[in-house]
């Protein structure tokens, strides 16, 4: 009769997604552009990547992967108004939930071009400017141009405008 020999493995299966991303910088507006890093971690099987998109629609597998180990030598360029989602994979195929970080460039919303007074009783003054600000109310919305009647009593001699 032959030996029988027994042997037995443990299998672990990762169930645990990795996790959440996080934006670095925080999101938030900023008066200046920025370059965003990604992070996600995983205890289990290890994390395989992060996907993210820029125009504000889900991430897949099929977006733009950082790898891993993750390669923030490029990190994502902010010089506009921006949302980015981003979720993490682990080896097992699990998946984070998707981080929205949405990040806002201000441009003063009043950058004056140009001044000029009229000369039909000094009560006129025409204040022309670009407004970058789509929130602003002073000015219609991106980067246009637009023009604003003031009423007041100014004097050209004086120098002074109100």
């Amino acid at each position: 009769m032959e030996d029988i020999k027994t042997a037995s493995n443990t299998v672990y299966v990762d169930q645990t997604p990795p996790t959440l991303p996080t934006a670095t910088p925080v999101a938030d507006d900023y008066t200046t552009d920025q370059l965003v890093t990604l992070n996600s971690t995983d205890s289990g099987s290890g994390l395989a990547g992060i996907f993210y998109t820029t125009d504000g629609s889900d991430p897949t597998t099929s977006g733009t992967k950082i790898s891993y180990p993750l390669d923030n030598s490029a990190p994502i360029s902010v010089d506009k108004d921006m949302a980015i989602k981003a979720i993490a994979y682990d080896n097992a195929g699990n998946a984070s939930d998707i981080l929205e970080a949405n990040y806002g460039i201000i441009i003063s919303p009043m950058t004056m071009i140009s001044l000029n007074l009229s000369n039909q009783g000094g009560l006129e003054t025409f204040i022309r400017w670009i407004s970058s600000c789509p929130s602003c109310t002073q000015a219609p919305q991106g980067s246009l141009e637009a023009e604003a009647t003031f009423l007041r009593s100014i004097t050209a001699a004086q120098g002074s405008l109100f």
